[in-house]
């Protein structure tokens, strides 16, 4: 069974600490590492992970984590990948 989750929706950092706080973990297979460098790539842009407070961060990253399965180190390293590109 192909499962589809619409995770665009969630536009404001509330409904991202909703989606962690009640969710279980997610087990979101990415086919490969550029989806999943993409799929974080997107998530830091749509919610300008890098004006965010450090609490705001942390959702983001929790967020990310829960997504991709990847552990937060893998996230945090990630995250830095993204900052030294733009």
């Amino acid at each position: 069974m192909i499962l589809s989750l619409q995770t665009h929706r969630l536009r404001t950092l509330d409904e991202v600490r909703g989606f962690v706080a009640g969710s279980e973990a997610v087990d979101m297979v990415l086919p490969d590492r550029e989806s999943v460098y993409r799929f974080t790539e997107e998530t830091l842009v749509r919610f300008g992970y890098h004006g965010l407070s450090k609490a705001e961060k942390g959702v983001i990253l929790r967020y990310l984590a829960k997504m991709t399965g990847k552990s937060p180190p893998q996230v945090q390293r990630l995250v830095r990948q993204h900052r030294e590109r733009c």
